[in-house]
């Protein structure tokens, strides 16, 4: 299934959605969207392992660049 048409599909769709939507949905809840799309193209079969890695991101490059480094990131409706 890597490298099939779908799999490059999505993974494009996946970057596409991200650009789109940073501004209005948040870094946050794009880098989650971001990252669990990604964790499955890459075949990551076991949800609850792909979310948590993808919360576990987000909320460490979120720590990262907001509170240690003091770098805005777009806060979108959620507001963080």
């Amino acid at each position: 299934m890597a490298g099939s048409p779908g799999t490059l599909a999505f993974f494009f769709g996946s970057m596409i959605f991200s650009t789109l939507f940073f501004n209005t949905f948040g870094y946050p809840l794009v880098s989650f969207l971001l990252m669990a799309s990604l964790l499955r193209i890459l075949g990551m079969k076991r949800w609850g392992l792909n979310l948590l890695i993808s919360v576990m991101t987000a909320a460490g490059c979120y720590f990262l660049f907001v509170q240690w480094l003091q770098i805005p990131l777009p806060k979108g409706w959620i507001g963080l």
